[in-house]
């Protein structure tokens, strides 16, 4: 402890160097003090050594029942109610007081598999930060220190204080633990990962711009097992069936369009094209189940990523992000919105072959450039089977920029 007593330490500091040394563990990795807060050479290096940070560490200390990052996470909070007792058949030696300690109420709708675990995790401050994300999926152990209870995850299990060992349920823990067998599982669980991650907004991050540097550690993970470019959260071999996303929330074109100019207007971080600028759960359609990858065909002639770097991270923070796609171009002018226009694939369903594809607005002021804003993808019950047709007798092969 060299240079910082206990003394200068935030509360969650001090919570923090106790319970390493009751652990006999000689050693301990802070962010903010490990990390050159303002050396953006040293940060932006780090950002990329998390994922060995976390994965290697004996375990990671989780402080969620703090509601800050000054705040400790040992003291017990919320009301407190003293109930007196006392013996009625020995009134004079047996008496004292009750605490009730009240730290949340869960509804009585909640389901059996929110677990306290559950709980102390979903309803705590360290859960909506960005940063934490990536900690809690390559961490290999954690001790949570929640408003309810202490537990310890290992893996796909976990155990609370007072409880036997419990597998985490189904869909809720994102553990890089289990090995993927295959490319195709890799890319699924990609896909979770960035469902759950384009749900942060700007209030889930210290900077606005750390959106791409918080998930920098677990896309260099990610990358050597895909072997693939990184771009703004896709991967360049998988990147035309990655630009088929939609919200998990389904809305009407013309919401989209609104939503995304807004985003697109406010922020100017990430490019339309990615996940990652939304603040909602996204899904990818092909893997979600909408459409079955072995029946689709490819038909853009040419996609040529152009990135700019805002620094030596490649994972990280980006001034421009451009898309240069050759490929099937469909201007609908005789349609209500004049101003969207359609890339297109297609699918052969039931011995019918039907379009699907983005859906483009055009930047104002900038030819030859568009958002994207949203997908068309085709009714299972053959009403667009003849989306195909339209595109073939009406479509160009133009070369566009998606920024």
């Amino acid at each position: 402890m060299a240079g910082l007593s206990e003394v200068d330490m935030t509360a969650v500091l001090r919570d923090a160097v106790h319970i390493t040394r009751e652990l006999s563990i000689p050693y301990l990795w802070i962010d903010s003090l490990c990390i050159l807060q303002d050396d953006p050479a040293d940060w932006e290096q780090h950002c990329l050594d998390m994922g060995k940070v976390y994965g290697s560490a004996h375990v990671t200390l989780c402080a969620a029942s703090s509601a800050s990052c000054h705040e400790g996470f040992l003291s017990q909070r919320g009301l407190r109610l003293r109930l007196p007792f006392q013996s009625q058949s020995n009134p004079d030696i047996i008496s004292g007081a009750y605490d009730l300690q009240f730290k949340h109420v869960r509804a009585l709708s909640t389901p059996d598999h929110q677990s306290v675990l559950a709980c102390d995790l979903n309803f705590c401050h360290w859960a909506y930060r960005a940063w934490t994300f990536q900690e809690r999926a390559l961490a290999t152990r954690m001790i949570v220190f929640g408003s309810s209870n202490i537990h310890f995850l290992c893996g796909n299990s976990y155990e609370s204080r007072g409880d036997g060992p419990q597998l985490m349920v189904k869909g809720y823990h994102i553990s890089l633990n289990t090995k993927p067998v295959d490319v195709n599982q890799h890319h699924r669980l990609w896909d979770r990962i960035l469902s759950s991650y384009s749900m942060f907004n700007q209030t889930s991050l210290t900077r606005p711009s750390d959106i791409l540097p918080a998930l920098a550690a677990l896309a260099r993970h990610f990358q050597q097992r895909l072997d693939s470019d990184y771009l703004c959260g896709h991967w360049v071999k998988n990147l035309v069936r990655d630009l088929m996303w939609n919200h998990r929330l389904r809305q009407n074109l013309s919401s989209q369009i609104e939503h995304r100019a807004h985003l697109i207007a406010r922020e100017g971080l990430v490019p339309s094209w990615s996940r990652l600028l939304q603040s909602r759960r996204t899904e990818n359609i092909f893997i979600c189940g909408y459409l079955m990858s072995r029946s689709v065909r490819v038909e853009y002639r040419d996609v040529t990523p152009n990135v700019s770097l805002a620094g030596a991270n490649s994972f990280g923070e980006v001034h421009e992000a451009i898309l240069r796609l050759t490929t099937w171009v469909l201007k609908p002018t005789s349609m209500l919105m004049q101003k969207e226009n359609s890339i297109a694939m297609k699918e052969k369903h039931c011995g019918f072959q039907a379009a699907f594809g983005l859906v483009l607005q055009a930047v104002p002021g900038a030819p030859g450039r568009y958002w994207r804003v949203g997908t068309f993808i085709p009714s299972i019950n053959g009403l667009h089977a003849d989306s195909l047709s339209l595109f073939r007798n009406l479509a160009q092969v133009e070369t566009i920029d998606i920024i």
